[in-house]
């Protein structure tokens, strides 16, 4: 017997392809400890197929074909069939959840369950304007970017957010500020390190996404003639960080302290995190990034190893010493090479013991209060 269902819909790639998938499904496991059943309504790419089906990993979990085209754009926009099939197969929601819809698609899922006792609330995650594609596409971002940060409060009653900026911008909402969350009771967290003697290894691990400046991490690395230190970077291969960054071709090839591992397994993007040194990602401080909450943070700072980042508003407040790691407040790659020599000289941390801080867990009492004043259980 449970609370009833709850949907979540979205672009995410369940189980654990992208950090949309991990947020999502942590998150239900809050939804759970409190009596909710959660399905899930997310894409596959790459593959071409009409309505909704159910996945091989879970039977809750279905899934959609990503649109590619901008025919296939425009009705995932404004079409809410497969939300209202999904809905169809169960008899108890009490709750749909859109995870970074556009503005014009959570206003469609609002009108299809005018009539209904089904709340629907938002997940926003990210202020993002940036879309590759056409001309047609990226205007379009660039408005609903615009709608989501100001008129999406006036919509939407109850809303789920990422960081402090985003709290106080929609105070006036039912709120609940989640970053990014671990499960810890997972085998991944608890997996044995390997031991880096005679050398310090830096560690980058996740996706390369257009708001990252890896190419400044490796520059910086480059800079620096010491033979005990290595760079392993995961998520990209040589040769398409040579397509990314052409200039740099000379510089990765020659130097073999260089280590890139390409696309691999959460499980082991997990532990080349818990095994490393220092981790280090370097991001531009805009608004989108400051709105956000990185999830790279979340898991290097669960593993308890130290972090070289950009600094901002929330991430901030967990780091206190060396031992936490370093905020950069200038990205410059020489400002970056200076961290990192700084770090490499700090030498390696002595004992290292994972952080409960983002555990799911600890942000139940939060959501039930959340839950209790959207009147989810009335």
């Amino acid at each position: 017997m449970t609370n009833g269902t709850i949907l979540y819909t979205g672009n995410f790639e369940l189980p654990d392809k992208n950090a949309a998938a991990h947020r999502v499904m942590n998150n239900a496991k809050i939804f759970h400890a409190l009596g909710y059943r959660t399905a899930f309504l997310g894409v596959v790419r790459n593959e071409s197929f009409d309505g909704i089906r159910q996945s091989s990993f879970d039977e809750d979990i279905y899934e959609e074909s990503y649109p590619e085209s901008s025919k296939e754009w425009l009705r995932h926009i404004f079409d809410t069939k497969n939300i209202r099939a999904l809905a169809e197969k169960y008899d108890d929601v009490r709750m749909v959840i859109t995870y970074n819809a556009p503005y014009a698609a959570f206003k469609a899922v609002k009108r299809a369950f005018r009539n209904t006792a089904v709340k629907v609330a938002y997940d926003c995650t990210e202020w993002n304007s940036y879309a590759d594609g056409s001309f047609l596409k990226q205007w379009y971002k660039k408005i609903d970017g615009f709608e989501i940060e100001h008129f999406l409060s006036k919509k939407c009653p109850d809303l789920i957010v990422i960081s402090s900026m985003m709290e106080r911008k929609y105070h006036r909402c039912n709120l609940l500020r989640i970053p990014p969350l671990v499960d810890l009771s997972d085998p991944v967290w608890h997996q044995k390190r390997e031991e880096h003697r005679g050398f310090f290894e830096f560690c980058f691990a996740g996706e390369v996404s257009n708001n990252e400046s890896l190419d400044k991490v490796v520059q910086a690395f480059c800079m620096i003639d010491d033979p005990a230190l290595r760079l392993r970077i995961v998520g990209i291969t040589k040769e398409d960080y040579i397509r990314l960054i052409p200039s740099h071709e000379a510089a990765v090839r020659s130097d073999d302290r260089i280590r890139f591992e390409g696309y691999v397994s959460h499980d082991l993007a997990v532990k080349y995190t818990l095994s490393c040194d220092c981790y280090i990602f370097v991001r531009e401080k805009s608004k989108r990034n400051r709105a956000g909450f990185s999830t790279k943070f979340v898991e290097a700072y669960t593993c308890g190893v130290p972090i070289i980042m950009t600094g901002f508003d929330d991430i901030g407040r967990y780091i206190g010493s060396k031992d936490d790691g370093i905020l950069l407040n200038d990205i410059s790659v020489e400002a970056v090479k200076e961290c990192m020599l700084e770090m490499a000289a700090h030498g390696k941390s002595t004992e290292r013991k994972l952080r409960e801080v983002f555990d799911y867990q600890s942000y139940v009492g939060e959501t039930e209060k959340w839950v209790l004043r959207s009147h989810l259980q009335s």
